[in-house]
């Protein structure tokens, strides 16, 4: 039987690397995190009311990652979403968008977000993404009442090398971006010759990424790489 699945392509879905079973691939990730206690704590923090030290543990780690050795910018940036309309694409099950603390509810592209509100409210009566507008779809899709509607922030971190349509993701990001808003995105760039069905390879050269960025009508602020060897790249950009 499995020589005639081989010659004739039959059942192919369950071992071709392809989105969908990439999404399955990441969905067992995503429900192992949510049982750990680091999940929880992110939980019971998230659904705590709002307070100082909340809002100080939750920038925290965003700006040791996106602003080391630049942290008196980050206050500035957080400001600049406070008032305004924000996105974070590919949050999976612990949104990093609620740290900016913005009086209008953010907006969350995440394709298994359906899944992860299912097993949260079996789990957790509640889930993480109920103060937002959860888009529960393919980011590859464009999303016409977003266009043009992002002046605050837009979050992408560890989501498009899970894609093989990341391009479409980037120009997505570009169309819903209005002049001035903020890109904070950090990815892995390269899984070397051989990615699991998680991953994707987007470039062995940080640069063509970077000259990708431009080419979407973002300036560059500044970029950085935590391990070139990867090569990763995490940058803060603002639309032209």
């Amino acid at each position: 039987m499995r020589t005639l699945e081989k010659l004739f392509g039959l059942n192919k879905h369950k071992r071709l690397k392809v989105w969908e079973n990439s999404q399955e691939f990441e969905f067992k990730h995503c429900r192992l995190f949510m049982e750990t206690d680091a999940f929880k704590s992110y939980y019971t923090q998230l659904r705590s009311e709002p307070s100082p030290e909340r809002t100080r543990q939750m920038r925290e780690g965003l700006s040791n990652l996106f602003f080391k050795g630049r942290e008196d910018e980050f206050p500035a940036v957080c400001e600049h979403a406070r008032r305004r309309q924000n996105l974070e694409i590919g949050s999976s099950c612990a949104p990093a968008i609620f740290a900016f603390e913005s009086e209008i509810d953010p907006v969350i592209i995440e394709p298994m977000g359906q899944k992860i509100v299912d097993y949260q409210r079996e789990h957790f009566a509640d889930d993480v993404f109920r103060h937002s507008r959860l888009f529960a779809m393919d980011a590859a899709i464009p999303i016409k009442e977003l266009e043009g509607s992002i002046d605050g922030v837009i979050y992408v971190r560890n989501c498009i090398d899970h894609t093989p349509k990341w391009p479409f993701v980037m120009a997505n990001i570009a169309h819903y971006a209005k002049p001035g808003c903020k890109l904070i995105f950090w990815s892995e760039m390269s899984h070397g010759p051989t990615p699991d069905i998680g991953h994707y390879n987007i470039t062995d050269d940080v640069n063509d990424f970077l000259r990708l960025i431009d080419a979407l009508g973002f300036d560059v602020d500044h970029h950085f790489s935590n391990v070139p060897s990867l090569p990763d790249l995490g940058l803060v950009a603002t639309k032209r």
